[in-house]
């Protein structure tokens, strides 16, 4: 049987053990926050972390405040404890950091999936991207966007143009850097940029343009 002495000796290391790591977390999760202000541009956090294309800032985030939280919550658990003299305290604290895991852990599986499968990009890049093409001269028309995301913030985008009958070859090579130049001006993000033909002549723009 424990005596008190080695009881209160027990609880005063926990405190001071679970005090040190949650200043050292807290560290970690500051140095987060001051690289992540940066690219928030005018969002919220919940918003950054949601619509983020990089997911090593929102993983490092959400990891950090998990921590943190979690490190709170085994504190209230072990000072309760203490206190009441009731050891399910202890263990309440404990589900309670197991059920927070849970949450962070389907949050990142959600907000990471689609990048680990390729996600589309969104339709106000697309229409940036169809009316920045088509803004052009020579362009009749914009056939259709497509695109990605890729690692970080970089896009893969496929463009499909009509240009107009009256160019020859090397007006339309000239043409396609005119245009990519249109593009990235408003979306800079478009890395990996193709220009075609868009061959069904005598059509209008493709259906639902996606």
């Amino acid at each position: 049987i424990s005596s008190p002495s080695h009881e209160e000796g027990g609880f005063v290391v926990a405190i001071v053990i679970l005090v040190a790591a949650i200043g050292l977390e807290s560290w970690s999760l500051l140095t987060a926050v001051r690289e992540t202000r940066p690219h928030l541009a005018g969002r919220t956090w919940r918003q950054f972390i949601e619509t983020s294309k990089n997911p090593e800032l929102p993983t490092v985030l959400l990891e950090d405040s998990g921590a943190v939280i979690g490190l709170l919550l085994a504190l209230g658990g072990v000072v309760l404890a203490h206190v009441t003299g009731d050891t399910r305290w202890d263990g309440i604290g404990s589900i309670a950091i197991g059920a927070l895991l849970c949450v962070i852990a389907i949050v990142l599986a959600r907000e990471v999936k689609q990048l680990l499968v390729g996600e589309t990009i969104s339709t106000a890049d697309i229409s940036a991207i169809s009316d920045a093409a088509a803004s052009v001269p020579g362009v009749d028309f914009v056939g259709m966007v497509r695109g990605e995301h890729l690692s970080g913030e970089q896009m893969l985008v496929d463009v499909k143009v009509k240009f107009a009958d009256h160019l020859m070859a090397r007006d339309v090579a000239a043409l396609t850097d005119d245009i990519e130049r249109a593009i990235r001006a408003v979306v800079p993000t478009a890395g990996l940029l193709f220009v075609e033909s868009w061959l069904d002549e005598g059509t209008g723009p493709a259906d639902g343009t996606d």
